[in-house]
């Protein structure tokens, strides 16, 4: 920052909060004519619109946008399931098949190769 008497450099002597965190004192010296001067910098949420406009902060538009696209998600999400449904397939019969691979867990379902990959794994081959 700048010194308002010189338009020198000035360096931060001491700095408090105060307010909850919301606003800080700092006491700084100018390095031309060595002042002693205080700022108060305090914080806002300030919401910068497209044209330029600059508006308080507010929690509203942002849960009505949220809830809008929540709505359309469910909306799109329920549309693809009556599609589904009036074609006569069963729901997943469109998943990748990589989803629907059954899982085994036995290990005689396994082959060889998989169970000696499995136990150089697990550190006991």
């Amino acid at each position: 920052m700048r010194c308002p008497y010189c338009a020198a450099a000035t360096c931060v002597v001491a700095a408090e909060v105060s307010d909850h965190g919301s606003t800080i004192r700092r006491r700084r010296r100018c390095s031309g004519c060595a002042r002693l001067f205080s700022t108060l910098e305090c914080s806002s949420l300030i919401t910068v619109a497209q044209c330029g406009v600059r508006v308080p902060f507010s929690r509203v538009p942002v849960i009505t946008k949220m809830r809008t696209a929540a709505q359309q998600h469910c909306q799109v999400i329920d549309s693809v399931a009556r599609r589904k449904r009036t074609r006569g397939q069963p729901l997943g019969a469109s998943l990748p098949r990589h989803l629907m691979k059954r899982r085994t867990t036995e290990p005689s379902e396994l082959g060889a190769t998989s169970l000696s990959s499995l136990a150089s794994a697990s550190g006991r081959g």
